[in-house]
């Protein structure tokens, strides 16, 4: 093993793992592409937040176990090797040059695994949490991955979805659309392939081989592929789109057959307290505080960055169409909760004090009507009463109306 040295002090960090006697040549092509490789210092004192990269061109321990709280990197020389590497990495690399694509894999990878667990802890919420009354249940939004090259249709597509409780993401690259359904966290897979031997038909090759039965196949075809798309392909797809049909119809079947099922493949549905004066999916402030509190935990966990953001209007009638306006432009790993009469939270896991001051900057110049922003981000000082005490606050809105 290599020995332990100091960390360095760049912003992208790696953790080096390799069987090699030099690992060098590894290590000029990590730096090449901004990351700075830091030896293996032994799980005990490994830091959560640093992806691993596993080093296994030379072959592959029968007896690996991958880091369970890092993004774990395997590097390995051929695709048949690849086959054998431990369960369920986040990142496969079959040649050394797939190194410059690492950043955004690991962007990519960094966001689901966040999305994961803010799911888990809601789960987690909704068991400690003790409603003063039980509203009915808010409906999961589904998850479709697109597969294929850019569309002209594509952008209106997935504004269309987001309306219907559903949201699209476009794998960029076959390497990050491997990364994607590795993820397992989708309910459509949606294959927009151009000619007979592009890369969507090699991935759909590649789901009919392994019989993955978690996602519904969607073909996505136009005329001159139809005849490419045929036989076992057609057979294999639980859905086939032609886009000469209108937009909103394409629209309304992927929904339909997102939602056939019970239960949208890794994930639940969380629940949430019902504001009763509004017909909106905002949760309630006694839910938010209680996720708040679980949120700060897990930020200190995976040392991600957390904040909070209130949006204010004048007057109370107005809640409701500012909650309408807000919630398409959320994550679904976002919270948004009615504070009072005229005030809304949003909890942003994985996001600073910058990030949450865009968006809010975003939504003032884009609401049909005036918001006050007020943004907090985490700190080690704070609790979750802070937090919350910081957010509600009088705000100037509140202050004028006083005077």
């Amino acid at each position: 093993m290599i020995s332990q040295t100091s960390h360095s002090s760049s912003e992208q960090q790696i953790y080096l793992l390799t069987s090699r006697p030099s690992a060098e040549r590894i290590r000029k092509r990590l730096r090449r592409v901004g990351f700075e490789p830091v030896d293996w210092p032994g799980s005990d004192l490994a830091r959560r937040n640093i992806p691993k990269f596993y080093d296994y061109s030379e072959g592959i321990p029968a007896d690996v176990q991958l880091s369970r709280d890092a993004l774990n990197i395997v590097y390995t020389r051929a695709a048949d090797t690849a086959q054998l590497t431990p369960h369920n990495p986040d990142i496969v690399l079959t040649d050394i040059r797939q190194l410059e694509t690492l950043l955004p894999r690991l962007n990519l990878s960094q966001r689901e695994r966040r999305r994961a667990r803010e799911h888990l802890l809601r789960e987690q919420t909704q068991r400690t949490f003790k409603p003063f009354a039980r509203g009915k249940a808010v409906e999961q939004r589904r998850r479709m991955l697109w597969l294929g090259p850019e569309a002209s249709f594509l952008n209106p597509l997935k504004a269309l979805l987001k309306e219907r409780k559903m949201d699209l993401c476009a794998a960029i690259s076959a390497y990050t659309a491997e990364d994607y359904l590795r993820s397992e966290s989708f309910d459509l897979i949606g294959l927009y392939p151009k000619r007979a031997d592009d890369e969507v038909i090699r991935l759909l090759n590649k789901l009919i081989l392994e019989k993955q039965n978690s996602w519904h196949k969607v073909l996505i075809l136009e005329g001159e592929t139809n005849e490419i798309v045929s036989g076992t392909y057609a057979a294999s797809a639980d859905l086939i789109l032609d886009t000469s049909e209108n937009i909103d119809k394409l629209a309304d079947r992927l929904v339909t057959l997102a939602f056939s099922d019970a239960e949208p493949v890794g994930a639940s549905t969380p629940h949430f307290d019902y504001a009763s004066t509004l017909q909106t999916r905002l949760a309630s402030r006694h839910y938010l505080e209680t996720h708040i509190a679980a949120q700060m935990k897990d930020s200190d966990t995976h040392q991600e960055p957390l904040t909070v953001m209130s949006l204010a209007v004048e007057k109370s009638d107005q809640l409701e169409t500012l909650a309408n306006f807000i919630l398409p432009l959320l994550r679904d790993s976002d919270l948004a909760a009615k504070m009072t009469a005229n005030s809304i939270a949003v909890s942003l896991p994985g996001t600073n004090f910058r990030g949450g001051s865009k968006l809010a900057k975003r939504i003032q110049a884009e609401s049909p009507m005036e918001v006050e922003s007020r943004i907090i981000q985490k700190r080690d000082y704070h609790t979750a009463n802070s937090i919350i005490g910081g957010l509600t606050a009088l705000t100037g809105i509140k202050r004028l109306k006083k005077a």
